[in-house]
């Protein structure tokens, strides 16, 4: 599993367009389809081509040399070595991507998670909103006319339904296009049958056939059982990236505040712009593209002796590092730089207590209960999402025929 913040899992491809990550691509795309059910093909030929080189640098030359890295260290403490790489990545947005997916990968498992929609459009998360929904709606000022002509001036409600609406259309086309492409092995599972004791298990049986685990239906009845310690745990990570291997100073310095830039601006010496600062990594930039060219043809005859030249690739990368703190001459500036290049932020200790479950989730019923009118919206713009995955009216959704082997013994 590859990881880019421990906070939320997630993978944030900084390699896109550089830096811009997911939300660059995914407009790119949006903007010729305004839906997630497209084919490759679909697309101009510019942005076809755009998205082959932005995928290759991506994934081929950033992200699987990540995961030659995990599979080398998993062959370290005496796992098997596989004939070839496989790895997995959380990154929701990734969803309107699939026909991208395929044309960069074979044999592609998709696992869909669906969170009710109306816990979805209440939330304090309204990015989705902000970064996507004029790209994917042509006619998005008009959809949002109509709803203030509903709602009025109440623009939190008025979010709250076009969270909605993208909710509904997302999930039910990509639902679409997963069941309907062969060349995709895909599982939509609901995140509230993950969490309800009546239905956890099975859903646990479908996701673990669906990647092949080896647990035994014993070990996975034991999994089942056990309480939800770690919901609202991912917080405790807040802040703290994986390391990938390779830091980019200046992709970190783009999403810093500037009052930071300035103390090393005013550092004076060597540091006196962010685009002398990154030309300073030039050198070992030009080492990281021969090591990623390595990577595309490795044999596991090499494999040891690559990862020995990475390690020293990125030995001279903290040397370098600690040259340029050397040439900082105020300490404050030199602490703020180390802080942002080499040291994660404090590990929260608060984190959530047990009952986050029922703080996330179902959170809807109170809060519509005294908002007649933004009920009534919500429920008409997600009508057919709701539906389909049986939450408005509630009923059983189970993609898959699937036999459930009865949880009768726990076994650690």
């Amino acid at each position: 599993m590859l990881v880019d913040d421990k906070a939320t899992l997630d993978i944030h491809a900084p390699c896109f367009y550089h830096g811009d990550g997911w939300p660059h691509i995914v407009n790119r795309v949006m903007n010729e389809t305004h839906s997630a059910r497209y084919e490759f093909s679909d697309l101009s030929q510019n942005v076809q081509d755009e998205l082959h080189e932005q995928m290759r640098i991506c994934f081929r030359e950033h992200y699987a040399p990540r995961a030659l890295r995990l599979l080398m260290e998993a062959h370290k403490k005496g796992k098997e070595l596989p004939h070839r790489i496989r790895y997995g990545f959380k990154a929701p947005v990734s969803m309107l991507l699939l026909p991208v997916l395929l044309e960069t990968f074979e044999n592609i498992k998709f696992l869909h998670v669906i969170r009710d929609g109306r816990d979805i459009a209440l939330s304090s998360n309204t990015s989705p909103v902000d970064k996507f929904y004029r790209t994917f709606y042509p006619n998005a000022t008009q959809h949002v006319t109509m709803l203030h002509e509903a709602l009025g001036n109440d623009t939190v409600s008025v979010k709250q339904v076009m969270a909605m609406q993208l909710w509904n259309d997302w999930n039910t086309q990509v639902y679409e296009f997963g069941t309907s492409h062969p060349s995709i092995d895909y599982l939509p599972i609901k995140t509230e049958d993950l969490l309800n004791p009546v239905t956890r298990f099975e859903a646990i049986q479908q996701i673990a056939e669906f990647v092949g685990s080896p647990l035994s239906t014993a070990q996975l009845c034991c999994l089942s059982q056990k309480e939800l310690h770690d919901m609202g745990k991912s917080m405790n990570f807040q802040g703290k990236q994986e390391n990938s291997g390779r830091p980019d100073v200046r992709i970190q310095l783009e999403g810093t505040d500037k009052s930071l830039l300035a103390s090393f601006l005013d550092a004076g010496h060597r540091i006196h712009d962010k685009e002398q600062l990154t030309s300073e990594l030039g050198l070992f930039k030009q080492q990281a593209a021969r090591l990623r060219t390595q990577m595309e043809a490795i044999t596991y005859d090499d494999i040891e002796d690559t990862l020995l030249e990475q390690n020293d690739y990125e030995k001279k990368l903290e040397a370098h590092r600690q040259e340029i703190l050397n040439n900082i001459p105020n300490q404050e500036a030199r602490k703020k730089f180390r802080l942002l290049v080499t040291a994660p932020q404090r590990i929260r200790t608060d984190a959530a207590p047990p009952d986050e479950v029922k703080q996330r989730y179902g959170k809807w019923v109170s809060k519509l209960e005294h908002l007649p009118e933004l009920s009534q919206e919500l429920h008409a713009y997600g009508a057919k999402g709701l539906d389909l995955f049986g939450y408005a009216p509630p009923h059983e959704f189970m993609s898959r025929k699937f036999h459930s082997i009865p949880c009768s013994a726990c076994v650690e």
